[in-house]
């Protein structure tokens, strides 16, 4: 009796060794840790790269990021009547055989030897930037760096009575402000922005950037406007279609209470149909999402 008893349990003790031993065979056998080689950079396009972590290198470059395709929002505010038109970066010739310089803050000429036209050099000082194209095909993004010291507010003619833009001007706020005797000339820097550098230091992006009256549209104000969306335009030789987002981010002397202007780039053809101006519906948002993203596509790379 006891010997059978003795045998089963020696039968069960044999299983479990039995099963103990497959166990450990199955096991995985743990080997020294080693470090992973890295993996290989996938070859990304520029497109794919985030805007944190590249700077554009040319204007058509830049006119990629935007894919107009953001959805069409939920409109719960009233709408903002504004006064609207259309801007553009104006190109400039320079030339031996011209004589009006372009200054920067040190009082020296930005291209050696060479000026603007008496009517060119008049219509860059109301401008904030510009492109200048030198006499050997040099393409130049300048833009506002500071003003003229006062002896140099009449060109450096301290006999002048009167600044010799005055009666170049076409408009009468530019000619009383060249016939100001306190009036002060623009001096220039040389910018990398593939455009223009915005009010606040913002890179312009053509049909996404409007100038504002900073004092009633703060920068950075989200922009919906109705009528432009699904607005086709041709920009860099590809078709768009507008999905009516623009950012504030510019200003100018003539844009006060409602007037704004849509940034066009260096093309001043009329893309939206603002020949002349036109009374807009627009609207202010607060999508952060796209906000943010309109942000980061004016961010300005040195």
């Amino acid at each position: 009796m006891v010997g059978s008893k003795l045998k089963r349990v020696l039968s069960i003790l044999g299983i479990l060794l039995f099963l103990y031993h497959c166990r450990s065979a199955m096991s995985p056998v743990l080997l020294p840790e080693t470090k992973r080689l890295p993996e290989a950079a996938s070859e990304q396009s520029p497109q794919e790269k985030s805007l944190a972590d590249r700077a554009p290198v040319s204007a058509a470059d830049r006119t990629l990021w935007n894919t107009f395709d953001f959805a069409e929002p939920e409109l719960d505010s009233r709408p903002f009547r504004a006064r609207a038109r259309q801007y553009h970066l104006p190109t400039y010739s320079t030339s031996r055989q011209h004589p009006h310089a372009i200054r920067g803050v040190n009082e020296r000429s930005l291209v050696e030897n060479e000026g603007l036209t008496l009517g060119d050099w008049c219509r860059l000082l109301q401008q904030s930037s510009a492109r200048i194209v030198t006499s050997t095909g040099s393409n130049i993004n300048i833009s506002v760096a500071g003003l003229a010291p006062e002896y140099a507010s009449l060109s450096g003619n301290k006999n002048a009575e009167v600044h010799p833009c005055a009666t170049q001007a076409s408009s009468e706020t530019a000619r009383q402000n060249f016939s100001d005797p306190s009036y002060r000339e623009s001096r220039y820097e040389i910018s990398s922005a593939v455009f223009a550098q915005a009010a606040r230091s913002e890179e312009l992006i053509p049909f996404r950037s409007v100038a504002v009256d900073p004092t009633l549209i703060p920068y950075g104000t989200l922009i919906y406007v109705p009528t432009l969306r699904g607005k086709s335009f041709v920009a860099n030789g590809r078709s768009f279609t507008h999905d009516g987002y623009f950012l504030a981010v510019d200003s100018g002397p003539q844009l006060l209470e409602n007037n704004i202007a849509f940034f066009s780039g260096f093309s001043n053809q009329d893309h939206f149909g603002f020949s002349q101006e036109e009374d807009l519906e627009i609207f202010f948002l607060a999508n952060r999402e796209v906000s943010q993203t309109l942000r980061d596509l004016h961010r300005y790379f040195r």
